[in-house]
This record gives structure tokens, C-alpha cells and sequence, in this order.
């Protein structure tokens, strides 16, 4: 676990001040999961609460690897005097290499201390229908991100609407069933 870094009344004001691109909040269904993770250490950069009508049916909540952000201007900054090839692709050079794997290197470890604290979750939770079940996905290893969302996601574009509801639900309760999980650590 990690360790609280912060009071959830200080998180959690921090979290109502912060809107996307077009001015919207954190979704109330997400903002627990936000708040808790934040609380923990874990320093979120993007989430959703799911939505039938837009975006995706399932809850996620992006996590930025620690340094990820420092990291990838030390790479654009390494990159800028790379001249593009014939295909017009610039390739990383030495310096952006070294520091690329060592934000994968720090992804790496942000993505097991997500899975050792989703073991301890799972560990009493008897049996959760697979696709329920969340899991930290590592995605865009040069953005040093982690998503954490249900394993079924993906499955949501393909289902009927009537199961694409069901799912979202369920999918909804199991988020809110670990951000409880989270909260119990913290108090």
C-alpha cells in the first residue's frame, strides 16, 4: 500500500478545482476513486465514470507514473536537434533511449504496485466475473501512463445496448467497491 500522502478534505478540495478541457468536472461517480488515489500517492491525470452515450461504457482512472511528465520533456528536449529520416520518422536518439527506458523502467513499477495493491483487494472478494475484475493496463509507455479499468472494457463496443448497461453497471459497482477498499486504508 501506499504510503497517505495527503488529507482526503485536502485532496479532495484539490480534485473539485479541476475540469477538462471544456470546463467539465470530475465525474461525480469517479471522484472517490480519484480522491482516494490521490490520498494514496498515486497521482491521477484523467478519469471517467463511464457513460452509455458517450465515450467509454466502463470506469477508468489514468494514473501518470511518478517523474513521467519530467521525464517526457527531458525526451522532447533530447529529440529537437534529431533530424527525420527518410520516411520523415525521427528516431529517438541515444539520450532519448536512455531516458525513454527509464520512464518504462518507472511505469514498471507504478503498474506493480497498482497489481499488489488489486491483489490485496481481490484476495477476499470471492468469485467476480473475469471481465469485472480491474486491471491496470500500461498504455502510451512514452506518455508513462497507467489506466486502470475494468479487464471488459474493450468488450463494450461490441455488446448489445441492453448488455452494454448491464456491464456498466457492474463495472461501475466493482470501482466503487475498490474505491471503498482504498478508503479503508486510509482511515
Amino acid at each position: 500500500m501506499q504510503k497517505v500522502s495527503s488529507s482526503w478534505e485536502e485532496v479532495s478540495q484539490r480534485v473539485r478545482l479541476i475540469t477538462d478541457a471544456i470546463g467539465n468536472p470530475i465525474d461525480e461517480g469517479i471522484f472517490d476513486t480519484v480522491v482516494a488515489l490521490n490520498v494514496l500517492g498515486f497521482t491521477t491525470v484523467m478519469s471517467c465514470e463511464g457513460h452509455l452515450e458517450r465515450a467509454i461504457a466502463a470506469p477508468w482512472v489514468d494514473i501518470m507514473t511518478p517523474g513521467g511528465e519530467e521525464i517526457q520533456a527531458q525526451i522532447r528536449l533530447a529529440q529537437k536537434a534529431v533530424e527525420p529520416d527518410q520516411n520523415g520518422i525521427k528516431l529517438y536518439n541515444d539520450e532519448a533511449k536512455t531516458l525513454s527506458e527509464q520512464l518504462k523502467n518507472k511505469q514498471r513499477v507504478l503498474f506493480q504496485s497498482l497489481t499488489q495493491l488489486l491483489d490485496q483487494f481481490y484476495e477476499s472478494r470471492g468469485h467476480i466475473p473475469y471481465d469485472q475484475r480491474l486491471i491496470p493496463c500500461i498504455w502510451g509507455k512514452a506518455a508513462g501512463r497507467i489506466r486502470l479499468e475494468p479487464i471488459g472494457t474493450e468488450l463494450q463496443a461490441i455488446v448489445s445496448n441492453e448488455i452494454k448497461e448491464k456491464k456498466l453497471a457492474a463495472y461501475q459497482r466493482e470501482m466503487s467497491d475498490f474505491t471503498t477498499f482504498l478508503k479503508s486504508h486510509i482511515e
